[in-house]
Order: structure tokens, then sequence, then C-alpha cells
């Protein structure tokens, strides 16, 4: 084991008393004892807070790694979930967020009659949750943002990372449904229309009053991923059809609810719920101002057919009826919809669309329940999802999907991966030491779940009820490296399919043998278990029709030693133990504990360059390779052939493909990400994905010279694939992550000219604390970078606590004025702070931000001051920090003596896990 590996489990993983991978392995398989030999030799390996957590009273945090949490659109639950979500990332899990629910900027709070602050505010308030907090202690929090494509504010979402340093520890995805590709391909110039809370459906619009047009709004998310990487995208109609407890992670999904014969009005008129197809036009509600309803057009995005549920039925005074699910929603009332279950017969009224009792014609008014009874009989039930206000017109009521399982919160995910690498003897898998590993591990993740500590009791509850576990693997590209297979070949697909498919259906086996065995167990406490829930081995909200729907692109041939007849019987009789039982994970720190490539992903670069500091200020560079290709290489070459192979690799990207001393055929399997082409990256991660029961990790890299044309081409081509979520990134279009190496001589002094200042510049503004002295820096932006700073202590100048942001505005020369909302806050700023001196040096650092010297030496420069300045030289360091972009060298690392880059505004090493801000 390297030392960068060893000093990384001393600084995260080990607890007091390790010194080794045996004393962790040991501690960790107390979980399961029989799983210790697998993580021992490395085969498998739990997610990291498993391997920091398990097993000891030292650390208090959980064993799962992901969590989709919920946040209700109130003050109250808006901040309750962003201290669950603290709480959660303290105890060291990734959380995850829809912030759809949220209302937009443009809709009005009624207890405050003003406009609400919107999603994008509160989303900076989770990103600086997570940057403020560290998962378990020992690293900072991470987690992922959604947005309905349809909500109104979509458009500032999707310019959300315009601005890195705003919104830094969210990842951020559109939910895009079915219905939005079927726009963009049929009618991609009409307006997009977007859905307020209210129910409102209207076009949607910039600040500046432009309509975007649906082909508009996604050309916008295809310009910021291939600017920024970000947003990805999320297939949510795909996910819906693959979920099999009424949840994909942070999906929305809802429950059967109307009988067969049920009237659906439509613009042909009432036609019967079973004969209304996917794709097709019904009425949807709309809420007047007085909370009385109105019609409008919504698409049918999807149709639920469910049998053998439970089912009232409704009689009205005007001797209507209708057979609907408990968990059905009417509207009634002054403006509210409830489930059935919840109705007052004596209080609650409905809003029905028929014939106005004294009165000529139709239209809505309000009718009168006379009975609710339970019925004997169980029906097959059907659900239409639409995709704006999940509303319809039954039997001429305003009904809303019902939500028994609505987008259930407070899940969590246990995590570990199986090792590839080591399931190899020599070029041949070993298909039956894969077999032991997944049935091993299986059980072990499962045990997970029983003895974790939750953060959150709603976690638990859920957690328990749907108990989800993801067994992944990691090391392909290594594993197809060793097997002589080109990550880009049709051998390399048909392999990722039967190793991820049979991954999948043996743990589901598995799955079904543990939920045998619980029953056993429970039948040994209470021998009249039987009379309860059959079957009762399975998860609590385990529904068959449900689970086979969900699951079914599983079950349509036999694999290896898994015959699908006898799984799918087994399941009906037995139940399943876990709700899903695979997930791929991007398994970053795992790989490198293990010393191999990360889940599914490509090797990245076969070798780089790392300039190391020897005596008397002299350099040298070594060569830092992949340790297949090294193997190969020092097998294969003399050192003087190898050096020179090694220094063609470094200059090409990180690629062997122009190194002619290596044969073509072996330049062929060492392929690297930037070697292939998007559909060769789509091609394993359409493999993996179709095969897997929930999310799979992989970026489609693409080179510097991608257009935006081909990053929209990756994310259509993985919605025809199938493929729930997609990210792109395009080389060098964002610092930090991994970059390929500018090779350019910069020997010389470039002279660069500073852009004209415009007369009007967007400023952030900060209030920065140094050895007991306030200060305040304002830091005007030019196209979202330092342009300029004004500094000074805070007692100098007065401004409200909430302000951060505004507008620096040059009224004449040496006159600039801060301005917010429309309003000069400050007039003369350079005349507003007293001490002179601060003002001359805050000059200077503008004059080196303007004309172009990189900020992190600038930095560096200020963190280096003497004398009287250097209060406000660290100050004005200390601010400029947060606009480094990720992975900017920093120097050597203490700890390794590896290179430190920037991250978040933080010094870290990437190899050792050494952090400045520890």
């Amino acid at each position: 084991m390297n030392e960068s590996i060893q000093k990384l489990l001393v600084d995260r993983y080990f607890v007091e008393g390790e010194e080794n991978w045996e004393h962790l392995a040991k501690r960790v398989s107390s979980i399961y004892p029989e799983i210790h030999p697998y993580i021992r030799d490395m085969w498998f390996i739990p997610s990291s807070p498993t391997l920091m957590n398990a097993g000891t009273d030292k650390r208090s945090g959980t064993l799962s790694s992901c969590f989709p949490m919920n946040i209700e659109d109130s003050i109250e639950g808006i901040f309750d979930a962003l201290k669950e979500g603290a709480i959660v990332t303290k105890a060291g899990g990734g959380v995850g967020y829809d912030f759809s629910s949220l209302r937009s900027s443009d809709e009005n709070i009624t207890s405050l009659n003003a406009n609400s602050s919107g999603p994008l505010a509160f989303i900076e308030n989770f990103s600086s949750m997570l940057d403020s907090i560290r998962q378990g202690g020992k690293r900072r929090g991470a987690g992922m943002g959604m947005l309905n494509i349809y909500h109104p504010n979509i458009l500032d979402f999707i310019k959300a990372k315009s601005n890195l340093s705003k919104i830094s520890r969210l990842n951020l995805s559109v939910m895009i449904p079915t219905s939005f590709y079927s726009d963009l391909k049929e009618k991609p110039d009409s307006p997009h229309l977007v859905s307020s809370k209210n129910g409102l459906s209207y076009v949607l619009q910039d600040k500046e009053g432009k309509i975007y047009t649906t082909k508009e709004v996604w050309n916008l998310i295809v310009e910021q991923a291939w600017k920024c990487a970000e947003p990805g995208i999320f297939n949510e109609t795909i996910a819906y059809d693959r979920c099999s407890i009424t949840n994909v992670n942070k999906t929305v999904i809802c429950n059967p609810c109307v009988v067969k014969g049920t009237k659906v009005y439509t613009p042909q008129g009432n036609k019967n719920v079973e004969d209304i197809r996917e794709g097709e036009e019904i009425y949807i509600f709309q809420r007047r101002k007085d909370g009385s309803p109105r019609f409008n057009l919504g698409v049918v995005n999807t149709k639920y057919i469910h049998k053998d549920k439970e089912v009232v039925r409704i009689a009205f005074k005007n001797k209507l009826e209708i057979i609907v699910t408990p968990a059905h929603q009417f509207y009634c009332n002054e403006g509210e919809f409830k489930q059935v279950k919840d109705l007052d017969i004596a209080k609650d009224v409905l809003w029905y669309f028929g014939p106005i009792p004294g009165k000529k014609g139709v239209g809505f008014h309000k009718i009168e329940i006379e009975s609710i009874v339970l019925q004997k009989e169980r029906y097959t039930v059907y659900d239409l999802f639409e995709q704006t206000t999940d509303t319809w017109i039954t039997n001429g009521l305003v009904s809303k999907g019902c939500s028994e399982f609505v987008n259930i919160p407070y899940t969590s995910c246990a995590l570990g991966s199986i090792n590839l690498v080591k399931m190899l003897d020599g070029k041949k898998f070993n298909w039956e030491r894969f077999e032991d590993t997944i049935v091993k591990a299986t059980r072990f993740i499962n045990n997970t779940l029983d003895i974790n500590k939750y953060p959150i009791k709603k976690i638990q509850d859920t957690t328990l009820k749907v108990r989800a576990i993801g067994l992944g693997i990691m090391g392909l590209a290594h594993t197809l490296y060793l097997k002589g297979i080109p990550y880009n070949s049709e051998k390399a697909i048909k392999f990722t399919e039967e190793v991820v498919r049979y991954l999948t259906l043996r743990s589901m086996k598995e799955s079904v043998e543990l939920a045998k065995e619980f029953y056993m167990q429970e039948l040994e406490k209470d021998p009249f278990v039987q009379c309860t829930i059959i079957p009762y081995g399975a998860y609590e909200a385990f529904e068959p029709d449900l689970y086979f729907k969900a699951n079914e692109r599983f079950f349509t041939k036999n694999c290896r030693n898994v015959n699908i007849e006898e799984l799918k019987e087994d399941i009906k009789k037995h139940g399943i133990r876990n709700s899903a039982t695979t997930s791929i994970a991007p398994t970053g720190s795992i790989g490198f504990l293990a010393d191999v490539s990360s889940g599914i992903e490509p090797v990245f670069a076969l070798s780089y360059t790392r300039k190391i500091e020897k005596l008397n200020k002299e350099y040298e560079f070594v060569y830092i390779s992949d340790p297949i290709f090294e193997d190969y290489l020092s097998k294969t070459f003399d050192e003087k052939t190898k050096e020179k192979i090694l220094k063609t690799v470094v200059e090409n990207n990180g690629s062997c493909q122009k190194c002619l001393d290596i044969p073509e055929e072996i330049r062929k399997i060492f392929v690297v990400a930037s070697d292939l082409t998007p559909s060769e990256h789509l091609d394993i991660l359409e493999a993996a994905a179709i095969n897997t029961s929930l999310s799979v990790s992989k970026t489609v890299n693409l080179p510097s010279t991608a257009t935006k044309e081909e990053v929209g081409e990756v994310f259509l081509d993985a919605h025809r694939r199938g493929i729930i979520g997609v990210t792109v990134y395009r080389d060098g279009c964002r610092e930090g992550i991994l970059v390929h190496a500018n090779t350019s001589n910069g020997d010389h002094i470039i002279e660069r000219h500073a852009p004209k200042r415009p007369q009007k510049l967007p400023c952030d503004v900060y209030k920065v604390i140094y050895q007991g002295r306030s200060w305040i820096v304002f830091v005007g932006l030019f196209k979202d970078k330092p342009y300029e700073m004004f500094a000074g202590a805070s007692e100098d100048v007065t401004i409200p606590k909430n302000i951060t942001e505004g507008f620096i505005i040059k009224q004449k020369s040496k006159h600039y004025s801060f301005e917010y909302d429309g309003e000069i806050v400050v007039n003369n700023i350079n005349k507003t702070f007293a001490n002179k001196e601060h003002d001359a040096f805050a000059r200077t650092i503008s004059m080196s931000l303007r004309h172009g010297t990189p900020i992190k030496y600038v930095v560096e420069t200020l963190n280096k001051s003497e004398g009287d300045i250097t209060h406000l030289a660290k100050v004005l360091a200390r601010t400029l920090k947060k606009y480094i972009e990720d992975g900017q060298e920093a120097g050597k690392c203490p700890s390794c003596g590896t290179k430190l880059t920037y991250k978040e505004g933080c010094v870290c090493c990437q190899s050792c896990g050494f952090s400045k801000c520890n």
C-alpha cells in the first residue's frame, strides 16, 4: 500500500488504535463477520460512511451514503429542511433536494403580502450549509439539487452555475419529462409554458420580457452545460417507469386511484379512464383569484394501472357517485385539495363541473357529500399523471393524483462496490468468485440497514420501510485493460451488460432468500405471524404489481445460473427484502484505496507529469502513470523507450494513440476518456444503467473542441437510450475535477490590457472579521470575475446586514457609489473609508485584477505581506480566495509531498486528503 493511500486512511478512515487495512477490515466486518476476507482482500469495499463509522462507538456518523430529502413550501418547512440537511451532512451523508415544490419569485406569499424569494435564493443557502459542515467531520458536504423544467424560475436555475462561487456544493440537474422531448421534436418554436404554485400556466419570460420557446430553453441548458458542465439532465419519466417503491431517490410518482368506467373530461368530451392514452390531451384545473376552478389543457404524461386495490364509494346529494382509492384527492371548500380519507361529510363540499341547479347551462359549482362507504370488493384502478398540475376532471369532480407515496422523502441508501479487477484470473473473469462476492456483499449491506445510526427518525422509518441497498462495481476500465478488451468495443458493451445484469439478478435472488429467512425468524418469535402480512418477509412497502412493472426489463431472459421464471415465482410467493439492490457510484475514494479505476468510468489519462522540488531550488519532472499501463511499459520496453513513450503520452493529453512504439492492437486497448466519442461513452453507460436497479454515475467526457450541438446530441441520445441521468464535461470548461495540462512555454512576461470598465458593475459584499476587527469589502465583477475592490473598516460605512450583493456605479472619475435594489446605499465609497492608505492599497489590487493577474497569485502575494497594511491584506486575501477556480495549484503538500490545489477556496491535497481548512 503506497504512502498516499496510507495517509488517506490515517486522516479519514482509521479510528484510534488502527494502523493498517487489516485492522479496519476487521472492525467494519463486525456488521456481518463472513464479509471479513472479502473486505480484507479488497474484493468488496463498502462506501466511505460505512468504512468510517461501522463497528465503532468513537464516531456517531451514519453508515448510509445518500439521502433524498424533502422541502415544504413555507419558511418553516425550508429551514426545517436546511437543519435536517445539516444534521445528515454532519453524520456523513450526502443530500439531494428537488426544489420544484418551492413557489417562484413571481408568486405572492399571502401572510406577507409580498413575493417569494424563489428557489434560487434558498438553493444558495443550502449550498452554503454544505460548504460550512464537514461530512462526518472529515470532508466538506456535497449534494444534488434539481428543478423541474416547467418551474417559472427555470431560466435562473439553468444559469445558476455561471458564477461557481454562488452555488459550489450542489450539483444541479434539470428534471425533464418525456413530454418536453416530444414538444422539442414536434413544436420547438412554440412558447414554453410553466406552471405556478396555484395551478396557473403561462408563457415563460425572462426579466426583460423576452418570451422563451421550447427550443430556446433547451439551447440554454446545452449552452450552460457546454460552458461549465452544469446543469445535468434527469429524465424523470424514465425514472418513473423504473420505480419499484413509487420513489427513485428524488422522483415523484402517484398511485392509481379511480376505477374502470370513471369519466375523464377531454376536448373530445368525456372518455372512460381506461381508454385514455399517454400523450393525450385532457382538461386540467386552474385556480382563479377567488379560489374557484377553471379549465386549462394538459397532456397525460404517464398512465398507471394497479390491480386489487382497496376503494371507497362516494355518493353525493345530486345522485352522482364515484369509486376511488382512499388517498384520492378532491378540490373542495374555498380552495384546497383533501384526500377522501380526510373528508368531513358534514362540513366539506366538493367542486363539480356540470348542470347548475336552478340555472341554465353548465359550469363549476359545489356539491354536498351524502356518504362515503368502504367497499368489500377490491378493484383494478387507474391513475393519469399530468406534468404541470397533476389534476384532472373525474366524473365532473376536480381531482388530483393520489399521494399515498408521492415523492417518498427521507429515504437513505447504503452503498458498496465489488472490485472487478479482483474477479480476474489472468484474463479470465471468475464468475463463481463474482457470485460469491455478490451474495456476501448483499447480506452485508442489508445488515447495515438494521444497525445503522440514522440522523433523523423520519429517515429511519422510511428507510426501513423500503430497504433499498446499492451494490455496485468499480474497476471496469482496468478490468477491460487486463482482459485485452477496448473500452469502445462491442465486446466491452456485452461484458458490461452481462456483469451488471448478473450483479442485479443475483443480488435480487439473495434478497429473496433474506425475505424467507426473516419470515422464519419472525415465525419462531410469534407462531401467528403468518396470519398477518403475506409475504411477511418483504420490505413493508412491497407491492408485487408495481415491483414487477418497474423491474420488467430484468425479467426477459435467464442470466447464467439465475432462472427468471423461478425468481419471479419466488418473489410473488415470498416477497423480496430490498426494494432495490444495485447502484453504481463514482467510487472516487474507495477506488483510490483499491488503486483501481473509478466505477464504470474510462481512465482519464495514462500518464501526467508532476514537478518535484529537489535541493537548492532545483526541480525535476516525474511521470505519474496508470498502474496497469505502467506495468505494461515496464514489462515491454527499456527505460529509454519507456521515457519517450511517457513524454509523448503527456504531450497528447494522457493518450497513447500517437505513440508508434506501442503496437496498434495494444493502443486500441489502452484508450482513455478523450479517445472516446460521445456515443462510445453512452454505450457503456447504457449497458450499465439499463441493468441497474437505481442510478449509475458516469460523466461523458468531451474534448475542449466539442461544439454545443455535440453536447445537445449527447443529452438527446441519452434520453433515446433510456438513461435516467447524464452529465457532460468538456475538457477545460471548468477548472478542477480533472483537466489536461497546457504545455505551452510561459517563460516570458505577457502584457495584458484591462477591459474598459462599464458604468455599472455587479458587486458582491463581504463582512470579514480578522483578529477581532470588522471589515467590509466590495468586489466589483466583470463577466463574473473580480475586477475591482473597495475595502475598509466597517465603522466607516453603514450597510444593512442582509445586503450581500448590489452594483457599483461609476458616477465620475474617483467617484464610485454602491447601489442596492435601485437605491444608493453608499454615495462615495472612496471618501467613505477614512484610511487613505487602505484606499491606495485596494486600488493597487484592483489594477492587478483588471489586468489579468491570476487570482491565486494575488492571494499568495497578499498573504506574504508585512507591516501596517497586513490586516487589510489578509482580509482581501480571504475574500479573493472565494473566487479561485477549483484545480489551481497551490504548492506542495506538507503531508505527502504531492501537489496542492484550490478547491472551493480551500487549499487541498487530492492524493492524501490534507486540507488547510481542517
